[in-house]
């Protein structure tokens, strides 16, 4: 191999990190602006607006560089996989705040994180996917500083509410990694399939529970945010996942809710506690690791 190849292939490596990382900082904004909103709005609302406002926004995007919308891979079976993932994003918001509605606040923060196992797990096992060693040793502090984050000083106690969590958790697990495969064909259809399908489908889930209608400001509030939080997020995001893989950007993203917590500290004024920093560091350590891992530029 060239070394002028080696050093496109390097560069690949670190500009993948590099997108994963700024779609975890546009993800971290969901919690504090998803606060703010939801003082107003119904959580399936809100979660239609979102992601209408990040398959719309990314559309409109596509359009005004269509010169730039390059040839991509064909992905085998791309039609079924996309209908697979538009249906797990669909249900697995639900199962999650069915969830939330029946277990004890304390376990939801933890239970939620099962996404990061789950992703890992299907990523590794089911489609073959390798970490390196760095990559593995930075898996571990996550999970260990995601648990530290989480952990309120009490006992926890099972509840079957924690059961839809994990189901809803197991189902954007699975769907991660479709996105992945998706990936190799073009990135930006990903995020307006999953965009406008599962808007869509949050739509239809509100109107049948025949929640009250948002007002119009709250809407244009609500699809801007999700073009921020969701488009712009998922866009780096796919983008990401073509050379660092499921596995490795998901770890990556564990960033967004540090952050997320850390900007909820400063406009909510919420407690951290030194356990939920002691994660926070844990987690950060993890992201120099994998940015280490990065820039050697080995393959997943």
């Amino acid at each position: 191999m060239s070394m002028k190849k080696i050093n496109h292939q390097k560069t690949r490596f670190e500009k993948g990190f590099v997108f994963a990382i700024i779609s975890a900082i546009f993800f971290s904004l969901n919690v504090p602006i998803s606060k703010l909103l939801l003082v107003e709005v119904s959580p399936y609302w809100l979660a239609s607006l979102l992601y209408f406002g990040a398959g719309v926004g990314t559309l409109i995007y596509h359009l005004t560089i269509k010169k730039n919308a390059s040839i991509h891979h064909q992905v085998s079976h791309q039609r079924g996989w996309y209908i697979v993932m538009i249906v797990l994003d669909i249900f697995a918001p639900i199962f999650f705040l069915i969830g939330v509605k029946e277990t004890n606040g304390n376990l939801v923060g933890l239970l939620s994180n099962a996404e990061l196992i789950f992703t890992l797990v299907i990523a590794l096992i089911v489609f073959k996917e390798k970490l390196t060693t760095l990559s593995r040793v930075a898996s571990i502090l996550v999970v260990l500083g995601l648990l530290f984050a989480n952990y309120q000083g009490s006992s926890f106690q099972f509840e079957i509410g924690a059961l839809w969590i994990i189901l809803g958790t197991l189902f954007w697990g699975l769907e991660n990694n479709i996105s992945r495969k998706l990936s190799f064909g073009n990135p930006l259809f990903v995020v307006i399939f999953k965009g406008l399908g599962t808007g869509i489908g949050t739509t239809i889930i509100a109107l049948s529970l025949v929640e009250s209608a948002p007002s119009l400001l709250n809407v244009v509030y609500a699809l801007t945010a999700g073009f921020l939080i969701y488009g712009l997020s998922l866009i780096f995001y796919v983008n990401a996942q073509r050379t660092q893989g499921a596995a490795k950007v998901q770890l990556i993203q564990s960033f967004a809710p540090i952050l997320g917590g850390i900007l909820s500290w400063l406009f909510f004024q919420e407690i951290l506690s030194i356990t939920t920093l002691l994660g926070y560091i844990l987690v950060i350590f993890a992201l120099v690791l994998l940015g280490v891992d990065a820039r050697k530029g080995q393959g997943v």
